[in-house]
């Protein structure tokens, strides 16, 4: 029988139904002509009574859920009322909502990628603010002759960061002293970094690379 037949009868049946279509346990529908291992297109959808499988076939296929630009609301309930993961097409968010949570386990890792980052170097001295309008990054001071027991400020403005964001900062350095980093004064746009050198008698005589990482807050 051709598709055009196949699909008048399927079109006829529901027209004279309660306009459902039912498939029976194990039923599987294909999609696209490629060669898969078992000669059965490129997508294929398929229940056996239990799990309902979505499976790509051939390495050319993929499974897209609206288009760019205009995308869908696609929510996925958990066990417990109100527990449920939501990607917000408008919002272009994806939100764990009630009792939801993201976990990981064995080696994976949450984190930015390659891309959301970048990197600044401080000129002039060790209080000269920079800019870097990134979520994460690198700022690369100038070489640091903080005296034991002193301290440096500069301001980093950011427009990623708000007021009520948490910055986590670390440091490659390997000089003589002793630095502690701190952050001060969080606002929208910027935050200052703080060098303080903990060591009793050693100045530090080196440039310093600071990592940092915006951690988005919000106070309600």
């Amino acid at each position: 029988m051709s598709q055009g037949n196949v699909l008048r009868r399927l079109d006829a049946a529901l027209r004279n139904s309660t306009q459902r279509l039912k498939l029976r346990d194990s039923v599987v529908l294909h999609f696209g002509s490629g060669a898969s291992d078992d000669g059965n297109g490129d997508i294929q959808m398929r229940w056996d009574g239990t799990d309902f499988d979505i499976l790509q076939l051939t390495a050319n296929s993929a499974i897209n859920l609206g288009v760019d630009g205009a995308g869908i609301d696609l929510k996925l309930f958990g066990d417990t009322a109100s527990a449920y993961a939501l990607w917000d097409q408008s919002a272009d968010a994806l939100i764990l909502a009630g009792a939801a949570k993201l976990q990981v386990t064995g080696s994976g890792s949450i984190g930015y990628a390659t891309g959301s980052g970048g990197a600044v170097t401080q000129i002039t001295s060790a209080s000269t603010g920079v800019t870097l309008n990134k979520t994460n990054g690198q700022i690369t001071t100038v070489a640091l002759t903080t005296a034991a027991g002193a301290e440096e400020r500069f301001t980093v403005t950011n427009s990623t960061v708000a007021a009520t964001d948490t910055i986590i900062l670390g440091t490659t350095y390997d000089g003589a002293g002793t630095p502690m980093l701190s952050v001060q004064k969080i606002a929208a746009g910027a935050f200052d970094v703080v060098i303080t050198n903990a060591h009793a008698t050693n100045a530090l005589n080196a440039l310093m690379v600071i990592n940092f990482a915006v951690i988005k807050a919000v106070a309600a």
